[in-house]
């Protein structure tokens, strides 16, 4: 009963209809939360590639190499012609036909290789072959290999070539599940129906689980501690072992000049940098008059701010992934992406395959509902020369 006047107060609290807009606003959506997997995934419509095996291999041949080094403390006398160096493979000569021109970088001697032994890392040379005269070499002397000189009349040289290397990684099974009871089902409920909610939540959270794989997991195979084996798919951080820059401290223009000679020194002139917002901000100080915008549209829903720096061109993405770590806000992976794939292993009946939604996949006698994100995938890093990164960014 109320006796008087009606206000808020006195009104039966279970009689208010609760003023709730009927929307649940969230801060991430895919495209935020997973932007390397989202463009990997829509890359120029390429499709994922079908495995038959969940340990997969690809082959990558380097090209031969072209530079080597002495390989010795004490150095030698500008007379020396048995020199030890890094690697003997690389060279080829005779002391019959002629051979490889090598050069000292360090004194600019030319010489002659007519001779190796691949058991001792030696090559024998004709010291001074060249208008420069022959000088005492120090440890660690950069050889250049120029090309060959054979004499007239010459038989044809033994072949040295590069072989392949295989690399491998593993089909990861990825799973985020939403489940409820029956009557949870048939609430009613401000923001829509909550089964659909929670599977758009876990859908997110599904991507965010295969761009951390992407980017820091190391490929691995357990065969002992379950009764099926259990595997990771490796990402960048463990397949780029060579260009890895360390800034080691705040990143200046200079040093960001240095990283992009080594991250472009092989392949396209146009790559993606995938980076946290420490590291982005500090690229916008000294890149601003550089940059151009793509609009979302373009880019899979993904934000890109694209600079044109001297003769490259760096697509610049902010990972929140890496922004909201502290171990990981000081990195940045510089990738080529038509070099990065995802593989998936199907099975016939559909419970192994690529990323997809299955639902209602709960017992049929249960009175509740199971519904599941999953996906059997893998990551293919082709050529880890082309990709790098750069790490201990700090503000």
């Amino acid at each position: 009963m109320i006796r008087g006047q009606r206000d808020t107060a006195n009104t039966l609290a279970d009689r208010i209809v609760v003023e709730m807009e009927d929307k649940i606003w969230r801060l991430e959506g895919a495209a935020d939360v997973a932007p390397l997997t989202v463009l990997t995934m829509g890359n120029i419509g390429k499709k994922k590639q079908q495995v038959y095996d969940d340990e997969y291999h690809w082959l990558e041949q380097l090209p031969m190499p072209r530079t080597d080094a002495i390989n010795n403390v004490a150095g030698y006398g500008a007379g020396a012609v048995n020199l030890v160096v890094d690697n003997s493979n690389i060279f080829n000569g005779s002391a019959v036909e002629g051979g490889q021109v090598i050069r000292f970088a360090r004194t600019s001697e030319q010489a002659l290789v007519t001779g190796t032994n691949d058991v001792t890392n030696t090559i024998t040379v004709i010291r001074g072959y060249g208008q420069t005269a022959a000088a005492p070499l120090v440890d660690n002397d950069v050889i250049q290999v120029l090309g060959t000189a054979y004499k007239e009349g010459f038989n044809a040289p033994e072949s040295v070539v590069m072989q392949p290397d295989k690399v491998s990684n593993f089909v990861q099974r990825f799973s985020e599940t939403v489940t409820g009871t029956a009557t949870a089902d048939s609430l009613k409920a401000y923001g829509g129906k909550i089964r659909p909610e929670d599977r758009a939540e876990k859908g997110r959270e599904y991507l965010k689980q295969m761009e951390r794989n992407f980017l820091l997991a190391e490929p691995y195979q357990d065969n002992t501690n379950f009764n099926h084996p259990n595997n990771i798919t490796g990402g960048l951080n463990y397949f780029v072992q060579t260009n890895r820059f360390n800034s080691a401290g705040a990143l200046t223009a200079d040093l960001w000049e240095q990283y992009l000679l080594m991250a472009f020194r092989y392949g396209a002139k146009r790559k993606l940098f995938v980076t946290s917002d420490l590291v982005g901000s500090q690229i916008n100080k000294f890149g601003r008059q550089a940059l151009q915008v793509v609009p979302k549209e373009k880019s899979f829903g993904v934000a890109i701010n694209t600079y044109y720096m001297g003769p490259y061109i760096v697509d610049v993405v902010i990972d929140k992934i890496l922004s909201d770590d502290a171990y990981l806000s000081g990195m940045g992976f510089m990738v080529q992406l038509d070099h990065l794939d995802m593989v998936y292993m199907k099975s016939d009946d559909g419970k192994a395959g690529d990323t997809r939604l299955r639902i209602g996949i709960e017992p049929e006698a249960s009175h509740g509902y199971i519904d599941e994100w999953c996906g059997d995938l893998g990551f293919r890093i082709r050529l880890e020369l082309l990709h790098s990164l750069i790490y201990n960014v700090t503000a």
